[in-house]
């Protein structure tokens, strides 16, 4: 079991429910073939096109950065061989629609009156 995220909620609970998730989620590892700048662009426009087509498809995503910027971990998901880095870790599952709540739109927009 673990615990619901509560974001969208317009006041968060105190005690949060839980849920059974998936035992073995799918964890994706977005690569490309090199490690420059261009390479990162590169990693960031497929990385929107998985999480878009996720949304289509009403999947959950979470991407994960914080385990590459451990040397180790990102030289096990490499393939140096084939000058394969790894930019990104996504997980995909199911769960429930979220979204964060909105500001009225008065309370963002200036006008010139």
């Amino acid at each position: 079991m673990k615990p619901l995220r509560d974001v969208g909620l317009a006041t968060p609970r105190r005690v949060r429910s839980t849920e059974r998730f998936e035992p073995f989620p799918t964890i994706l590892v977005l690569t490309t073939r090199g490690g420059t700048e261009r390479h990162w662009v590169a990693a960031g426009q497929a990385l929107q096109r998985v999480l878009l087509l996720a949304t289509v498809h009403h999947l959950a995503t979470t991407p994960i950065s914080q385990p590459l910027e451990i040397p180790a971990i990102r030289r096990m998901l490499a393939n140096p061989e084939r000058g394969v880095e790894a930019q990104m870790i996504i997980r995909v599952g199911c769960g429930p629609p979220a979204a964060a709540p909105r500001r009225p739109l008065a309370e963002v927009l200036v006008t010139d009156d």
